[in-house]
């Protein structure tokens, strides 16, 4: 699913986060499929000047979206684009950072987000947002 109506929301949010603590927002998206929330949520980003890590998990990154990061890190060196061709089960088992922002968008099948669902508990923080499709 793309964010379209949430962006605008999820972009002042992490700005204001950033404002308030002058470090880059964390974003975690499982299920980047073609990009979409990616594109739209890190232009806005780099827009408003945000700096961002943004960590983006599917069974299958498709190709297109591997070159994505040399249009928005240019700016700023804290700006990240991580794609990560992995089961999300095994990601969040082993994945230990805290997000600002989390966007659970990939099987659509109930055990596993289920299961992602219990996962993401260590991945966030009182004030981390999570949007769920």
């Amino acid at each position: 699913m793309a964010y379209h109506g949430y962006i605008p929301m999820m972009s002042e949010y992490l700005s204001f986060l950033y404002e308030k603590t002058s470090k880059p927002v964390k974003i975690l998206e499982i299920g980047v499929d073609t990009g979409l929330s990616l594109f739209a949520l890190v232009n806005n980003l780099h827009v408003h000047r945000t700096p961002f890590k943004y960590t983006g998990v599917d069974i299958k990154i498709k190709n297109h979206l591997k070159s994505i990061h040399f249009a928005f890190i240019k700016d700023h060196e804290e700006n990240t684009i991580n794609l990560l061709e992995k089961n999300s089960l095994d990601f969040l088992d082993s994945d230990s950072e805290v997000y600002d922002l989390i966007l659970l968008d990939g099987d659509h099948n109930y055990e596993t987000v289920f299961k992602e669902c219990n996962l993401i508990l260590k991945n966030m923080h009182k004030n981390t947002i999570v949007l769920v499709d």
